[in-house]
């Protein structure tokens, strides 16, 4: 059946074009990136063709119609094309060396009227008609390009991209595409993967027939969502592409759909609400939502009535998850999945010898016999040491005994997990040999807020093991709540899912540890207090968030957030120090971190009155990924004291003053140089700057030739300046004065005097 529905979809859409539409270059087919794939806070709008490396090469007219547009710009797109077919669909070229001749006249005259590089223009029907097959332009590697290829997008006639691989522009393809890992992610505060309450993610194996399954039975209990990792090939290439489609199927029936056929760009920036950000935050790679929140709005890409929000029975369930790539490669995903509440078990030893202790193992309630327990041990300090091996398991009814060897067991904590033979994975337990729990009083804790869909943990981390009971509460003015906590870990314990409403007009945060009653002793008790004090952020309000020193803050609007949430900002005691320049400020990490925004938020830090004078200041947040700091466009707010930019993601920021000017690293011609008049058609300069960037608008950079302004090209990626002669130089002298800036404002200017005969 799916066949025919990917048949009827491509079918449908060759009706787009009056005549079958031509492949856009003769540079070859093959793709660095497919339509809808997941880019930085927005979705990849089209197709990027491979042009080997090179650039040059003529791109076509795919269908009668003219040129509607035209565009030179060195960011973004770089020198584009748009061509509006008979049938009023839009095609774009992008990221092109040079236009054809008559296009071409047309953009240099409008730059020489304009006396700018920069041109957006529109065209009549009549201006410059076209048919199918006329040569329009040529490749090349202009705007925010990072190598020479041609960037095509297919538009309707309201301007949303479409796939062009459903539309006309089909290409062979004979690889299935490629499943890795799913995901369980718990949607309510009662729910449950196989015993956690976290997100857990599971590597999926693939059989001799292709199909993808589950490592095992999961059992969960609550309400679920589900998210994948994959990607599709194409032979002859080594790129990973975006699916095309997936269905996700629990006992037979549908209940997510997602085609990657017609995105908007106004939808664009909802990329992450589709994208697992969490998981990507966590750098676990990129996973594919297979649900979709309330709270999120329905895309294009969404066609099913049905969200994927999982609510079962208790019971199996088959699970299934198809995917297919635009060509109708499909590979399939299969596995059982069991509802069910975590059990819980009794452990406790009853023998011990010189070389090995024997546990008794028991369900705590009801009477499921337990299947399995699997043990781990871990250092004192909360390390993940091994796997332990038993020496004897013996059945005992509902009940057995499990041997273990003691030196593989003293001096650690040893972590049961348990399933019953229904496939309910029980709580953890932990054991800890004598001696082994410190006193409350040399226990330190660390408190960690984490995101998550529809609310947040909060986790409670010692600093070495103790056997006191672990309490959180929350102080408000008029009441103290008490948060349950689950050791999941011998110094890990996590509440449940919270609801942000908690935090509101909350004083502070404390962590009390409470020692084991001793017989005529005082119990012993530690408490620590957190200063956290986070602010509701709640959709439809604006909200000030102030770190503690309240030196840093973050103002989110109206629009920020996509539900309720909780903000605030932490201090990073150990950062990477910037190289060059000089750090003025703490680090603020704003939180949470893995919260995906859907719209930007105002950052703000105020420095102090010595730093009032100080020039090419900027704030800064740091790039994990890429591990360096990273510029964010800066007004200083001077008789406030105060620097404020935009940011949309929650980072590390900082301040940072730049005080190194950029560079100029090489130029043609050379200083002193003497050419043949041939042999200079295009002046260059390549620049860079180490840390706030070329600034890449027209104003900041310039070439003067012999006392004249030229209207010069600039590539961001390449760092490259650049002026292509209209006519050869006069022999003689001549002066050639380049002039840069920087995002901070430092300006480097250099003089190449050369001649040519």
């Amino acid at each position: 059946m799916i066949p025919n529905i990917i048949f009827i979809v491509l079918l449908g859409g060759s009706f787009i074009f009056g005549q079958s539409p031509l492949w856009p270059t003769d540079a070859g087919r093959s793709l660095s990136s497919n339509f809808g794939e997941f880019r930085d806070n927005h979705f990849h709008m089209g197709l990027d063709i491979k042009t080997n490396g090179k650039e040059g090469f003529p791109v076509y007219a795919v269908a009668d119609g003219f040129i509607s547009r035209m565009v030179a710009n060195f960011n973004g797109y770089g020198k584009a094309l748009y061509l509006t077919t008979n049938e009023n669909n839009i095609a774009v070229y992008s990221h092109l060396s040079r236009f054809s001749p008559i296009l071409e006249n047309a953009l240099e005259a409008q730059q020489m009227r304009q006396m700018r590089y920069h041109v957006d223009r529109s065209f009549s029907p009549t201006d410059f008609p076209v048919k199918r097959g006329d040569v329009i332009g040529y490749t090349g590697n202009t705007g925010a390009s990072s190598a020479p290829h041609l960037h095509f997008e297919l538009r309707d006639m309201n301007n949303r991209p479409l796939n062009p691989l459903s539309h006309g522009f089909s290409l062979p393809d004979r690889i299935a595409p490629t499943a890795q890992e799913i995901a369980f992610i718990p949607l309510f505060s009662d729910t449950w993967i196989n015993g956690n309450p976290l997100p857990q993610t599971f590597p999926l194996f693939r059989d001799r027939g292709g199909i993808y399954y589950l490592p095992d039975t999961i059992n969960c209990s609550g309400t679920i969502g589900l998210a994948i990792k994959v990607f599709d090939r194409r032979q002859g290439a080594s790129n990973v592409y975006q699916l095309y489609r997936v269905e996700l199927l629990v006992d037979n029936n549908l209940k997510y759909d997602l085609i990657y056929d017609q995105l908007d760009y106004d939808q664009s920036r909802y990329v992450n609400t589709v994208v697992d950000y969490r998981l990507k935050r966590l750098n676990l790679g990129e996973f594919q939502k297979l649900y979709r929140l309330d709270d999120y709005p329905k895309l294009t890409i969404h066609k099913s009535k049905e969200n994927g929000i999982l609510t079962l029975p208790p019971g199996y369930h088959d699970l299934q998850i198809r995917v297919f790539d635009q060509a109708g490669n499909s590979s399939t995903i299969k596995g059982t999945v069991f509802i069910n509440p975590p059990s819980k078990m009794k452990i406790e030893s009853i023998s011990r010898s010189n070389e090995d202790i024997t546990f008794h193992v028991q369900p705590a309630f009801g009477s499921i016999p337990i299947e399995s327990v699997t043990a781990y041990s871990f250092t004192p300090y909360g390390f993940a040491d091994e796997q332990v091996d038993p020496l004897e398991i013996i059945a005992r009814g509902k009940d057995y005994s499990i041997r273990f060897d003691r030196r593989k067991i003293e001096r650690k904590i040893i972590q049961f997990i348990g399933v019953n033979k229904l496939g309910a994975y029980a709580l953890p337990i932990h054991w800890a040999a004598d001696n082994t729990a410190r006193d409350i009083l040399d226990v330190n804790a660390e408190l960690k807020l984490s995101q998550v869909e529809d609310g947040l943990f909060l986790q409670v981390q010692t600093s070495v093991y103790s056997d006191a009971n672990v309490a959180l509460k929350i102080h408000k003015p008029n009441r103290i709540y008490d948060i349950p906590l689950l050791q999941v870990q011998p110094t890990v314990f996590l509440s449940s899912r919270t609801s942000p409403v908690i935090f509101d007009n909350m004083n502070y945060i404390e962590v009390v540890l409470t020692a084991k009653a001793v017989p005529g002793e005082i119990r012993k008790e530690r408490i620590i207090k957190f200063k956290k004090k986070p602010s509701l952020a709640i959709p439809g309000k604006t909200v000030t968030v102030l770190s503690n020193d309240r030196l840093c803050s973050i103002r989110a609007t109206s629009n920020s957030v996509y539900d309720t949430t909780i903000l605030w900002i932490d201090v990073v005691e150990n950062n990477t120090v910037p190289t060059p320049g000089n750090q003025l400020s703490k680090v603020y990490q704003l939180q949470p971190f893995e919260l995906p925004l859907k719209d930007s938020i105002q950052i703000g830090i105020r420095y102090s009155k010595g730093l009032k004078d100080e020039k090419h200041l900027g704030i800064y947040t740091y790039d994990s990924e890429n591990e360096h700091w990273t510029y964010l466009p800066t007004y200083n707010r001077v008789k406030r004291q105060v620097l404020t930019a935009s940011a949309s993601s929650l980072d590390a920021v900082t301040v940072i003053q730049d005080l190194t000017p950029p560079v100029i690293r090489k130029v043609f011609p050379e200083n002193n140089g003497f050419y043949n008049y041939r042999d200079v058609q295009t002046l260059r300069a390549i620049v860079d700057d180490e840390l706030s960037g070329i600034d890449s608008r027209e104003e900041a950079l310039a070439m003067v030739l012999d006392g004249n302004r030229l209207i010069i090209a600039y590539q961001p990626v390449k760092k490259e300046l650049s002026y292509r002669l209209a006519t050869p130089l006069e022999a003689g002298p001549h002066e050639l004065v380049i002039s840069i800036a920087d995002q901070s404002g430092n300006v480097t200017t250099k003089t190449i005097k050369f001649a040519v005969d």
